[in-house]
């Protein structure tokens, strides 16, 4: 595997454990169990469990469900990297990957 495949799984990792952190503060905060929010969102509760628990990426569609059932808007911030190595189109190529 080369330097920037490496490089963007472990992205990958660092920006869907962020999601599921706070898809799971945000439910808590919501005072919602697993099942609830499962049911409003119409996925099961083991997935909900499974994304919580890293076990399973969500993807863009079931992050789109899960904000809606929580009354959430998904929103994505674009912000200059210290990495001055990654251009656009490589940018462009990790967006695609973490959405798919």
């Amino acid at each position: 595997m080369n330097e920037y495949r490496s490089k963007s799984y472990n992205y990958k990792d660092q920006v869907l454990s962020e999601v599921a952190q706070s898809i799971k503060t945000l439910r808590t905060e919501k005072g919602l169990t697993q099942k609830e929010l499962a049911k409003k969102a119409g996925v099961s509760r083991e997935d909900v469990s499974r994304i919580e628990t890293l076990s399973k990426y969500p993807n863009l569609e079931m992050i789109k469900k899960l904000a809606a059932a929580m009354d959430l808007a998904v929103t994505i911030e674009f912000t200059r990297r210290e990495d001055k190595d990654m251009d656009i189109s490589e940018n462009a190529w990790e967006i695609d990957k973490l959405c798919g």
